[in-house]
């Protein structure tokens, strides 16, 4: 374990000897009348819409309870519209951000906390050291067990969303099949505005011919290994436009991934046609992007997620992860998976194994992803 969270595990053992009890024992048959309940999902924008079709399920077990959400404190702009929840809690890294979080959970006085994904223990400690009963869900840190009422173990090779399910299941074992789908709802009266606001500041060309065609690159992803090469996309950027005269390709990507944008755009070499907004949007500014979108090529990150959320067409890159994991799970009519075997056979890509040195993705060529973006143009007739 991190010397850093030493710690903090023996601060939540000094609070169980101190109250002299342990963490009550978890009942879902006897437990049905939850009125406070704390979701915590504080990882990556995917891991979190993963989790609303289980925060979902929640509201519908218990229409009336006071359900608030624990998310990372940069995505709380991004949540906070969610339809079935009460309110945001961010959550925050260090010592500084235990004590922010169990400033705003002690005064909750919550029932349960429903564990569906945090990679970082604090979390959960900060809802044992809050005083809250039930500590519910799936825990990455064996360490860290004695923390939970009841763990959770979903099968691994389960759909993320379902193993999200699988959770909630624990809790309201009765319930009939659960809807999969992610929620993230976007206000349709900003998006034009929104849209006309980024594309002055861009100086994207939308006013100019109404047959515009917008296809979205997403080149960057957390981890290199997901990345397929820059070179492919400039590649398929210029075949895009040799093929259609009214497509243009707007590059997405963090303020981290500017250099990367900036040499897919130099690359593909046509300055009217092709934008970079890596660094460009805000967090509520980008859903509202990619709902313009024709389709987004895009490796397996965040920005496939939410657009598969919001029902924009994609085509999805996958080698050093898998599609049946973490790929599109509704409205599988209109997103189309390249999906290529490891040469490693590994089950999951790792900092400690990865004989491919990152080139695993490189896999996926680039006449085959141009192949199936043909497919998309005569079926839709341009």
């Amino acid at each position: 374990m991190k010397t850093k969270y030493k710690s903090f595990f023996l601060s939540a053992k000094l609070y169980k000897r101190k109250t002299g009890k342990p963490l009550s024992d978890f009942n879902p048959s006897g437990h049905n009348d939850y009125n406070r309940i704390l979701v915590l999902s504080t990882t990556a924008i995917g891991d979190t819409l993963f989790s609303t079709p289980a925060i979902k399920a929640l509201r519908e077990a218990y229409p009336s309870a006071m359900i608030k959400l624990m998310v990372r404190d940069r995505l709380c702009a991004l949540f906070k519209s969610n339809p079935h929840i009460n309110g945001i809690i961010p959550f925050r890294k260090g010592w500084i951000g235990l004590y922010r979080m169990l400033k705003e959970i002690e005064p909750e006085n919550f029932d349960m906390a429903v564990v569906l994904h945090t990679s970082d223990p604090l979390p959960v400690v900060a809802s044992v050291l809050s005083g809250i009963p039930y500590v519910v869900g799936k825990c990455l840190q064996r360490e860290f067990d004695f923390l939970y009422s009841k763990k959770v173990v979903p099968n691994p090779k389960d759909h993320t969303i379902e193993r999200r399910l699988t959770v909630v299941r624990e809790i309201i074992p009765y319930s009939e099949k659960f809807s999969c789908r992610m929620i993230l709802p976007i206000d349709s009266n900003k998006t034009e505005d929104i849209w006309k606001n980024v594309s002055l500041k861009t100086g994207i060309p939308i006013e100019k011919n109404v047959n515009i065609r917008l296809i979205g690159f997403q080149p960057g992803a957390n981890e290199r290994f997901r990345m397929w090469p820059a070179e492919n996309f400039i590649s398929l950027g210029k075949r895009i436009l040799e093929r259609d005269s009214n497509s243009v390709i707007l590059i997405f990507g963090s303020p981290k991934e500017r250099s990367l944008g900036k040499a897919i755009k130099r690359g593909i070499n046509n300055k009217e046609r092709v934008y970079s907004l890596c660094g460009k949007t805000s967090i509520t500014e980008f859903p509202h992007i990619l709902k313009k979108l024709d389709f987004l090529v895009t490796n397996d990150t965040g920005t496939l997620h939410i657009a598969i959320a919001l029902e924009t067409p994609t085509v999805s890159l996958f080698v050093g992860s898998h599609s049946d994991r973490n790929g599109p799970y509704q409205d599988r009519d209109i997103h189309i998976v390249i999906e290529k075997e490891r040469p490693c056979k590994e089950d999951i890509c790792s900092k400690k194994n990865r004989p491919c040195k990152l080139a695993c993705m490189a896999l996926i060529t680039v006449d085959e992803v141009a192949g199936k973006i043909q497919n998309i143009y005569e079926t839709l007739g341009w």
